[in-house]
């Protein structure tokens, strides 16, 4: 009965993840259609910087596990942003969260910030499989 408890417990937290990962995807497109700064109060300067070493910091134990190099690259110098935070670390967690689980074991996954113009690039690369080029548009 335990195996089978644990069981349900493993495909019951895979289903919250996937169902939280649509949500945010879905909200994501829908404030792409809108004007950020007038229809979300949360849109406000933020570092960039903070937000990406935050994400990597929350996801090192489990890059650790796998034994994969989790790193943060911000030598770039990066200024401050106009953007909601709270949803920057969202996307940033869930492209590190999927870029190591697909990363095979010993690899590396690196984020890094660039700033051109004015514009500023965040960066996400592993040593995984890749995302299927039918994916990329969502990414």
């Amino acid at each position: 009965m335990e195996e089978f408890l644990k069981t349900a417990k493993k495909h019951s937290d895979r289903l919250n993840a996937l169902v939280s990962d649509l949500l945010t995807i879905s909200r994501l497109e829908a404030a792409e259609t809108a004007d950020a700064k007038d229809k979300n109060p949360a849109v406000r300067s933020c570092e960039v910087r903070g937000v990406l070493e935050k994400a990597v910091d929350d996801l090192r134990l489990i890059a650790d596990r796998k034994k994969i190099t989790l790193l943060a690259d911000c030598r770039s110098a990066v200024g401050p942003a106009i953007i909601d935070s709270g949803h920057l670390e969202q996307v940033l967690f869930n492209l590190l969260d999927n870029a190591i689980k697909y990363t095979p074991e010993g690899g590396h996954v690196t984020a890094e910030t660039s700033d051109s113009g004015g514009e500023i690039t965040v960066c996400v690369t592993d040593t995984g499989t890749g995302i299927p080029e039918s994916s990329l548009p969502h990414v």
